[in-house]
């Protein structure tokens, strides 16, 4: 089961670090989509939002010191940048909350491999349109872009990833993504979908009486809107109480609400989650999940920045 980390995590674990939590821009309550995966030295970042570099620069290349609580170093100065050792990106869709900082890690890499501190270029795997986004991601000094969509298969050294499109404007990929015997879910960003939950609570296909196979241990769940701002959904988004109900019939043992409007009162976000987690045995959409889904976690809490879980 997910944990929160407090200790660097032994061989063979998976980290998923949070870098931010809203969206569509930062604001007060926080910067906006990146996640760090961390297994077996193997780095991944998915989503590079505004807010993700600083965050992800700390994790990668801490500072050393007696600031830091860490002993001091001889190690002489270096223009490696922080992100010369991330091993691949990977971005949901080509809204600019979800990518826009990728455009200054290009020149990272770039100094990278002109200075020798890396070998080759980024595998930055992404949706095939809209091509005048993919278009300014293009940077072959840097980068080696690679479309993912709906069925392709990627593994990334221990992970292992699914995606499905969304209710979403533009392409837009959730991801299903397991390492060894355990998985996490990211809807990405999505109005209510019922063929997405049954996918993300690993349900079996329509016929069959088998249990889901792969409930998440983690789950990050969209949840832009509120009650009082339900009307908008048609941009694309969950509200908190439908990311609450997602959670519940997910199933998912542990579940994050992100992607919230960064100018909201979380805390009515958080309590609306939280209702729409217990009402979802009632008339919630998708309730044929139910009666046969799995055992429900925990409901849904909001991550701190920076938080790291252990699954």
């Amino acid at each position: 089961m997910a944990g929160r980390e407090s200790a660097p995590a032994g061989a063979g674990a998976a980290r998923l670090t949070v870098f931010g939590r809203c969206s569509p821009f930062p604001g007060t309550n926080g910067h906006c989509p990146g996640y760090l995966l961390e297994a077996d030295g193997v780095k991944v970042l998915v989503d590079c939002g505004p807010g993700t570099l600083a965050r992800l620069a700390g994790v990668l290349k801490p500072g050393l010191g007696p600031a830091t609580g860490r002993p001091p170093t001889t190690r002489p100065p270096t223009t490696e940048s922080p992100f010369a050792g991330l091993d691949a990106v990977v971005i949901s869709h080509l809204h600019a909350d979800h990518f826009s900082e990728a455009l200054s890690l290009r020149y990272a890499i770039a100094a990278d491999i002109r200075g020798g501190f890396r070998r080759g270029l980024l595998p930055v795997h992404l949706p095939p349109g809209p091509a005048a986004e993919r278009d300014i991601l293009a940077y072959p000094k840097a980068f080696e872009l690679r479309t993912i969509d709906e069925g392709t298969p990627l593994t990334l050294g221990p992970f292992s990833f699914g995606f499905r499109r969304t209710n979403h404007p533009v392409d837009c990929l959730a991801m299903r993504i397991s390492a060894g015997r355990s998985t996490v879910v990211y809807t990405a960003d999505t109005a209510w979908d019922d063929g997405l939950l049954a996918w993300a609570a690993g349900t079996a296909p329509a016929g069959q009486t088998s249990r889901p196979t792969a409930v998440p241990d983690v789950l990050l769940v969209e949840a832009s809107l509120q009650d009082a701002s339900a009307h908008l959904r048609d941009l694309g988004h969950l509200t908190a109480r439908e990311a609450g109900r997602f959670a519940r019939l997910c199933g998912a043992r542990r579940s994050l609400l992100v992607h919230l409007y960064p100018e909201f009162d979380f805390e009515v976000s958080r309590r609306e989650a939280v209702e729409g987690y217990h009402q979802a045995g009632g008339d919630a959409p998708g309730r044929s999940l139910a009666a046969a889904g799995p055992t429900p976690g925990a409901p849904p809490v909001i991550p701190t920045e920076g938080e790291t879980f252990q699954w």
